[in-house]
């Protein structure tokens, strides 16, 4: 059991749908609140069809501002209690254990932040019932939680801290980046905050001493991703090899398969083609494991150091940020490539970024997808 939850800043943007479907196919998580969407429910069928598994709440944006999905596995048990343009209320059964979570998404606007507290207080119903909150609040709880010129409002984190009091929510610590929003700016112009957050009741906390938290690296939202895991890691199995045409995107493959090649010819395989071929598959298996990479390795390696990067409480990274970015959306595109070649799917053209679909098919076997 895991809950993801990210302020997307809009859906439109390719390179945010290609990193929810990264994040999926690395952490699988089993419910997902994404908010700011910027869409409505004609809008959001692609997803259907991206992630099969998953069952999905659409709260439509006005006009181009706010909206929120939640997704979860088809095979839990969640019921919706209640959903508005600023939160999604539900139910979880699980084992024999009954809790509560809501996603939260506050006003942004200054004039209007009192009304996540009033929220806030509103959902407080049975005190004994396990309890979750998590999302982007829009206000800090504490001064240190922002970094970056002007002062903090004393008034609204006070707001903050008295309504979590009210509710018995507690602060959840997270690994990972410790400001989960920057406004993207150089210099001294650079605002860094703490929005993001899960908080829980003892109840749940109780239910599930060990959850762990975590901050992910901005990638393609001014936003964290933030992360809560219930339960243990699931080692996937090791994969048969495979020519992946990703491999293609790297000019080094060619004096791969060229040394190979020759080392066939020299060793008096000239008469036996297979075993040339054979030479080049292992030295190719042991280039990608030592110079390649493992793609969903290198994308996690180099999400880390973004992570550490942006944990720093200066601007002296900026460039070497900006620099993993591209290397990691590099990354992403030959994910999507090797999905692609996975899902034999022929009329998918490249740059669909649609990495998450491509798995399925090729996990569900299937030969035709029809829309």
């Amino acid at each position: 059991m895991s809950i993801l939850s990210w302020n997307v800043q809009g859906l439109g943007n390719p390179w945010t749908v290609q990193h929810i479907c990264s994040l999926v196919n690395e952490l699988s998580p089993t419910i997902m609140f994404l908010m700011e969407t910027r869409l409505h429910g004609s809008e959001v069928t692609g997803f259907r069809y991206i992630f099969p598994q998953y069952n999905l709440l659409v709260v439509d944006s006005i006009r181009r501002a706010g909206g929120l999905l939640l997704f979860w596995k088809k095979e839990y048990d969640l019921n919706i209690k209640s959903f508005s343009q600023n939160h999604i209320d539900f139910v979880v059964k699980e084992y024999g254990n009954i809790w509560r979570g809501t996603g939260i998404y506050g006003w942004p606007r200054r004039q209007e932040k009192h009304r996540i507290w009033e929220l806030l207080r509103s959902l407080r119903t049975n005190q004994d019932q396990a309890w979750v909150c998590f999302g982007d609040f829009n206000e800090i709880m504490y001064a240190f939680e922002k970094e970056g010129q002007r002062g903090s409002n004393n008034t609204e984190m006070s707001a903050f801290r008295e309504a979590c009091s009210f509710c018995n929510l507690e602060d959840r610590s997270a690994t990972g980046v410790k400001l989960t929003w920057s406004n993207g700016r150089r210099g001294n112009e650079n605002v860094r905050k703490r929005l993001d957050r899960f908080l829980t009741n003892s109840h749940w906390f109780e239910l599930y001493p060990d959850a762990s938290f975590e901050n992910l690296a901005r990638i393609a939202s001014d936003h964290s991703p933030i992360f809560c895991r219930i339960s243990p890691i699931v080692k996937k199995k090791n994969r048969m090899f495979r020519f992946e045409s990703m491999w293609l995107r790297d000019e080094s493959i060619h004096s791969v398969v060229r040394n190979g090649w020759a080392y066939g010819l020299a060793a008096g395989m000239q008469h036996d083609p297979c075993g040339i071929v054979s030479e080049c598959a292992n030295r190719l298996s042991d280039w990608n494991k030592r110079s390649f990479g493992h793609v969903q390795r290198a994308i996690k390696s180099k999400q880390r150091s973004l992570q550490i990067m942006q944990s720093r409480f200066d601007g002296s990274t900026r460039e070497e940020q900006r620099a993993l970015r591209e290397q990691i959306k590099e990354l992403l595109t030959r994910e999507e490539l090797m999905w692609k070649q996975r899902s034999r799917v022929q009329w998918l053209r490249e740059g669909d970024k649609n990495t998450r679909f491509f798995h399925i098919v090729q996990a569900t076997d299937k030969d035709e997808i029809v829309f």
